[in-house]
Formats: C-alpha cells, sequence, structure tokens
C-alpha cells in the first residue's frame, strides 16, 4: 500500500504539475500573447491607414507637380501676351520690334514721331482713351525706306504676323531718286494701363 501511496502521490505531483503548467499557460496566453495580438492588430490598422495617407499626400505631390508645370507654361503664355500688349512703361519694345521689322524687310526706320498720345520720363502716361478701362492707344508715324517694292511687301507682311499688337493706320508711299520706296507708316499701338 505504501507503494500505491507513493504511486498516487507521484500521479497527484503530476496532475498539479499539469494544472499549474496549464494555468501558466491560460495566463501567459491571457497576459502577454492577447496584448501582443491586440497590439499587432492595432498597429497592422495604423499602419493600413498611414498607408492609405501615404497614397494620398503621393497623388497630391503629383497634382502639385502637375500644377507647377501648368503654371510654368502659363507663366510664358502670360509672357507672350505681355509682349504682344505691354504696360505703358514699356512702350519702348514697340520701336525695338519695328526696327527689327524693317531691318528683316532690308530697309531702314529713321525716326519715330509721336502723333496721339504721350509717355513723359516722370512715368505720367497720357494717351486717347480706347473705350476700355485697361487700355490705351498711342499713335506714331514711321519714316521707312526700303531699298524696292520687294522688301515693302516684306516690311507689310512680317507686319501683319508680328507679335506686337499694332494696327497701320495709313501708309504715305513715294519713289525715291534711286528707285528706293520711301513711306511713312502711321500706326497704332496698344498698352495695358
Amino acid at each position: 500500500m505504501k507503494k500505491d501511496v507513493k504511486s498516487n502521490n507521484k500521479y497527484n505531483y503530476a496532475i498539479m504539475l499539469g494544472v499549474a503548467g496549464f494555468i501558466g499557460v491560460v495566463l501567459i496566453s491571457l497576459f502577454i500573447i492577447k496584448p501582443l495580438y491586440n497590439n499587432s492588430a492595432k498597429l497592422k490598422l495604423e499602419a493600413s491607414a498611414k498607408d492609405a495617407r501615404y497614397q494620398s499626400l503621393e497623388k497630391k505631390k503629383s497634382s502639385l507637380s502637375a500644377l507647377k508645370v501648368k503654371e510654368a507654361e502659363l507663366k510664358a503664355q502670360a509672357s507672350v501676351v505681355a509682349d504682344a500688349l505691354p504696360a505703358d512703361k514699356e512702350v519702348g519694345k514697340l520701336f525695338i520690334q519695328l526696327d527689327e521689322l524693317v531691318a528683316q524687310s532690308s530697309g531702314t526706320l529713321q525716326s519715330v514721331t509721336e502723333i496721339e498720345g504721350s509717355l513723359d520720363y516722370s512715368g505720367q502716361t497720357t494717351s486717347t482713351e480706347t473705350g476700355l478701362d485697361s487700355i490705351q492707344k498711342y499713335t506714331y508715324a514711321l519714316p521707312v525706306l526700303l531699298p524696292d517694292y520687294t522688301s515693302f511687301k516684306k516690311f507689310i507682311s512680317k507686319s501683319e504676323s508680328a507679335l506686337r499688337l499694332f494696327s497701320i493706320k495709313s501708309i504715305d508711299i513715294s519713289a525715291g531718286d534711286t528707285g528706293n520706296i520711301n513711306a511713312t507708316v502711321t500706326a497704332n499701338t496698344f498698352t495695358r494701363k
């Protein structure tokens, strides 16, 4: 019987050890594994939220890049428009452009005489009103000396396709002694106020 009691004690001891081990596993899973699992689930949710935010920011970044490209294109277009219809202070660009037009036609721009409108050196501008609040008109007489009729036609053609907005109001033509053409071009040009 002593053997049975010893065997029973060993058996009871083994059962108690098994129950204690099982309780230990349950406690470890409740207090260590489950919080770690919950924490990893929370981290997955945070990671997916951050990934969605990252994707959104990437889309915004690409949109911003596209807008910057569009802004550069619009600034280039605005520059072209500003050259076609410059501000009052840039009225001298007209004379440079006209001189280049005449030179491309093998001619010479002799001088420029203002007929209507004026721009003095103090920055004060007077001009003929066009009926539009933001546009002013200036009229200039431009004596041009061209070597022949072909050059004159080339000058008129280039004037029609010029970037700067101006209109030819009248042209007085006379022939020179050497076969050249003396033309006085009266042109209206426009500026922004």
